[in-house]
C-alpha cells in the first residue's frame, strides 16, 4: 500500500485513529463543498490516495497528514481529535485565504 503500514498490521487503536481522521476530513470537506478530487489537488495528493484517506484505508505519513490539513484549512491535530475543527472556526480562517491559487 502507497503511504505506510498496510492496514492489516496496525493495532486496532490505530485504526480507529485512521476512521476518526477519516470521518473528520469528509466532515471538512463536505462543508466546503468540495469533491474528492478537488481536495485531492488542493492537497497535491491523487484523487485514489485521497479516497483511500477518506475510507480510513490508508495509513498517511506525517507529511501527508500537513499537507491535507493545510488544503483543508484547519491544524492536523485538529482532524485527529474527535469532533474535528470546528467548523465556524474553519469558516472564519477561510473566508478570502488562498490555497493553491483557488480564492476560498
Amino acid at each position: 500500500m502507497h503511504g505506510g503500514t498496510t492496514m492489516e498490521k496496525l493495532r486496532d487503536d490505530e485504526v480507529e485513529l485512521l476512521r476518526l481522521l477519516a470521518a473528520n476530513i469528509r466532515a471538512v470537506r463536505a462543508f466546503r463543498g468540495l469533491r474528492q478530487e478537488e481536495m485531492a489537488e488542493l492537497a497535491g495528493m491523487h484523487r485514489n490516495y485521497w479516497g483511500g484517506v477518506e475510507r480510513a484505508q490508508r495509513n498517511i505519513s506525517l507529511g501527508s497528514l500537513v499537507r491535507l490539513a493545510e488544503a483543508l484549512g484547519c491544524e492536523p491535530h485538529e482532524l485527529l481529535q474527535p469532533g474535528g475543527p470546528k467548523l465556524t472556526v474553519l469558516a472564519d480562517n477561510l473566508s478570502g485565504r488562498t490555497l493553491a491559487g483557488m480564492c476560498i
